[in-house]
This record gives C-alpha cells, sequence and structure tokens, in this order.
C-alpha cells in the first residue's frame, strides 16, 4: 500500500523514482490517498500540470475503494474494491 507521501515523492522525484514501484509486489493506494493527490494539485502553483501528473499516476496504481461507482467515472483510473 502506497501512503501519500510516498507519492508525493514519486511526483517530485524526491530520490523515488517510477522505477521503485514496479519493485513493489502489487502496488496499491486508497482513495483517501488519491483525494490527497487531487486537493495537492488543486492548492499547487501550477493546477492543470499537477493533475496531469497525479492523473498519470494513478492510472499506473489501481485505488483501493468501496465506492466503484463513484471512482470509476474517473477515465483511465483502476480501481479495485477492497
Amino acid at each position: 500500500m502506497l501512503d501519500t507521501n510516498y507519492l508525493v515523492a514519486i511526483l517530485q522525484g524526491n530520490g523515488v523514482s517510477e522505477l521503485t514501484v514496479d519493485m513493489i509486489d502489487d502496488p496499491k493506494t486508497t482513495a483517501i490517498n488519491a483525494y490527497e493527490l487531487y486537493y495537492g494539485a488543486r492548492r499547487s502553483e501550477n493546477p492543470e500540470k499537477s493533475f496531469s501528473k497525479v492523473n498519470s499516476l494513478l492510472k499506473a496504481i489501481p485505488v483501493l475503494t468501496r465506492n466503484i461507482d463513484h471512482f470509476g467515472r474517473i477515465k483511465g483510473l483502476r480501481c479495485s474494491s477492497w
């Protein structure tokens, strides 16, 4: 399970490359983490660029949620029910 701090480090390029995600067996994150990333993107200096980065990252990592109907509406987001 990848937490928000780890995901932000990937987005910012702070010593954590996306290749390390490939080394983790079956990486996933949560709907709360996804929300926190989108919230941070909205508050960033360049929201459009930040949203693009968050979208790309979350397309590569399944999001665990009980609300598949809601999150399933986000194009390209892979959701799994826990």
